[in-house]
């Protein structure tokens, strides 16, 4: 019990009035605590006692929750509903905060972007009518970057996946703070090094997209940091080379790169092909030698290709070699196959098709073209020599009186088989 004392209001009598008491542990405990609740506080600059609701005290404490879009992106988080918030239309997920995400809820599925809200200050709230969260329900928020951009949700501002486009007309090591640039390599007579940031400097999965214009004259080098790797064409590398108007996007890790996009010649360099004329990243193949340090791919490639790859001394000796590769001046150039002129032809791989010797008998070994056996009937004449003609290898018939000369068979220089000409190439 308290007495309290007061006045009444018209005739200013003071009076006492006994009123009974409660203490906070005597009262009962909320079963659960919802947004429309009342909470009794002291206003302490009016000095007077206020209520306010807990929807009301969550935005006071941690900042009002604002709907957000969602946007797909990458990251899993698995969260188990707890039993204080079974039933419960809103999640409140501190380590969500900041962040969009798609949401999925185990025997539902996946929900819609008009089906719930993100909230600013970390979690979801379902907007499907009498929908709600029950204890053990398993939910998984897929985190994601906001359409709208920004380091925190709905402030307005100008965050994407790729904020600008950087050229690179020169030698480069990146940064951290040149992340979310498109690179687009304008060397023109310049061969440029663009080496990648140090991953221990970035965050993980950071992308580094990366074009070639086409009019480059020279291949650019990808180079990683010192000690790490770029991980690409089943294998690991310091570097890789891109040629004119090509693709190359890159993921980083904890221990270097991945490529997970490309587009131009990586897969297939080196191989022969034909064509009207040289296209994009290809070279006439006229058994030429070429600048290792211009075309730094299809160097690479060369040493790649076992007894296909010789001496230079070799090649020259015969044409039998006109296919291979060959380690040009042994330092600074290296040859590559002379198509001109030839036609190919699958290696008969013990099936019995091919008999004619081939003195190289590897890929870009030569052959010559050959006559097989063959046979012409004809009816023996009776000849004598054609004194009328006065030829040597002229002679008459007896029999017929037809005169026979000797001459040369066939219409041209060579064999040949029915064919359409183009210009060999080879992809560099």
């Amino acid at each position: 019990m308290a007495d309290v004392s007061g006045y009444i209001v018209g005739t200013g009598q003071e009076i006492i009035v006994t009123m009974p008491t409660v203490r906070a542990p005597e009262m009962p405990v909320f079963s659960e605590i919802a947004d429309d609740d009342i909470w009794i506080g002291w206003d302490k600059s009016d000095n007077k006692s206020r209520t306010a609701t807990t929807s009301l005290l969550r935005e006071k404490f941690i900042g009002n929750a604002t709907p957000e879009t969602p946007v797909l992106q990458n990251g899993v988080l698995e969260y188990t509903v707890n039993e204080t918030q079974n039933g419960s239309t809103r999640l409140d997920i501190i380590a969500l905060a900041g962040k969009n995400f798609e949401f999925n809820r185990r025997g539902f599925g996946t929900y819609a972007t008009d089906e719930f809200d993100i909230l600013s200050t970390g979690g979801v709230e379902t907007l499907i009518p009498e929908d709600a969260f029950y204890t053990g329900d398993k939910l998984f928020f897929r985190v994601v970057e906001l359409s709208g951009g920004g380091p925190v949700p709905g402030d307005g501002g100008g965050k994407s996946f790729i904020t600008g486009i950087k050229t690179v007309d020169m030698d480069i090591v990146l940064v951290k703070a040149d992340m979310g640039n498109l690179f687009n390599i304008a060397g023109g007579s310049n061969k440029i090094i663009l080496t990648l940031p140090d991953v221990t400097t970035i965050d993980e999965n950071t992308t580094v997209p990366i074009e070639t214009v086409v009019n480059n004259q020279f291949q650019a080098t990808i180079k990683a940091a010192a000690n790490q790797n770029i991980y690409f064409l089943g294998t690991s590398r310091q570097q890789v080379y891109m040629g004119k108007s090509e693709v190359l996007w890159l993921i980083s890790g904890s221990d270097g790169w991945y490529v997970y996009n490309s587009y131009g010649y990586f897969h297939d360099v080196g191989q022969p092909v034909f064509g009207y004329a040289s296209t994009l990243n290809t070279v006439v193949g006229m058994g030429q030698e070429l600048q290792r340090s211009s075309y730094p791919r299809l160097w690479e490639y060369a040493q790649t290709i076992g007894d296909s790859f010789i001496e230079d001394a070799l090649w020259l000796t015969s044409i039998d070699y006109c296919g291979c590769y060959s380690n040009g001046n042994g330092t600074t150039t290296f040859r590559i196959p002379d198509l001109r002129g030839t036609v190919p032809r699958f290696f008969d791989g013990g099936r019995g098709l091919e008999t004619a010797p081939r003195t190289f008998d590897n890929p870009g070994g030569y052959q010559k073209d050959y006559v097989g056996p063959h046979f012409h009937a004809y009816s023996k004449p009776k000849l004598k020599p054609n004194s009328d003609a006065g030829g040597a290898d002229d002679y008459v018939d007896t029999e017929t009186g037809n005169t026979l000369t000797n001459v040369d068979a066939g219409s041209s220089t060579e064999n040949t088989m029915k064919n359409i000409g183009f210009t060999g190439l080879i992809k560099c």
